[in-house]
């Protein structure tokens, strides 16, 4: 049974904000790092810890709509830019507290304790970079200077990806979900990509800019819905 292309992109745009907004691991991928299996206990095929120190921006399609975005880490702070290049674009940052920012309406607003980013965090469920529930990882050789893996996804025989890794970053830069059905249907639901993906991150784009009004996240979140 295929998931609709609103489930699909429901669950992989929650695996973004998780990656970029709530994440304070302190591990580093090396350029052959592994990472336990749980399932197993060997190590993985390839890195899945996000890195202390990057920047990506990230390209979601699903369904024939593409959704790009920016993740941005260094040590503790993060930020996200949601709906890249659009009017509406806007952003979400970590650092000593956790803050919305709209760049259109030069407004930000702390995100209380307890709303866990509210409706921009509520849309995950994990991620490529940190994914831990890959099994059975099947390595397919090499396509365009990648490395390139099959493998599960939580033991299901309902799904599976393809990810392919880069292996001079130390990072799965792309995945490719497939449902797969009874009668042999394989089919793609989404893909996940990183791309111009740097080792080094200005700390200048965690700092909310002097001229910008501090407001209420309901008044934010107020003035958001009336850009879109």
């Amino acid at each position: 049974m295929f998931l609709s292309n609103s489930a699909v992109y429901f669950v992989i745009l929650t695996a973004l904000i998780a990656e970029c907004a709530g994440c304070r691991q302190s591990n580093s991928v090396g350029k052959n790092a592994g990472t336990a299996d749980p399932t197993s206990g060997r190590a993985a095929a390839f890195p899945t810890k996000e890195p202390e120190t990057y920047q990506a921006e990230v390209v979601i399609t699903a369904g024939g709509i593409e959704q790009k975005f920016r993740c941005m880490r260094k040590g503790s702070a993060s930020r996200i830019d949601y709906d890249l290049g659009r009017e509406y674009q806007r952003s979400y940052i970590r650092t000593d507290a956790d803050r919305v920012v709209s760049d259109r309406r030069k407004l930000y607003a702390d995100v209380p304790a307890g709303r866990g980013g509210s409706e921009l965090q509520n849309d995950t469920a994990d991620n490529m970079l940190i994914r831990n529930h890959y099994s059975e990882i099947e390595r397919l050789g090499t396509e365009n200077g990648l490395s390139k893996f099959r493998a599960k996804m939580d033991q299901s025989t309902a799904s599976e990806a393809i990810i392919y890794v880069n292996d001079e970053l130390g990072l799965p830069v792309r995945e490719e979900l497939f449902s797969l059905s009874p009668d042999g249907g394989r089919q793609l639901q989404y893909t996940y990509e990183l791309r111009d993906v740097r080792n080094e991150v200005d700390t200048g784009v965690f700092e909310i800019p002097q001229n910008y009004k501090k407001v209420s996240i309901d008044e934010f979140n107020k003035n958001r819905r009336k850009d879109q």
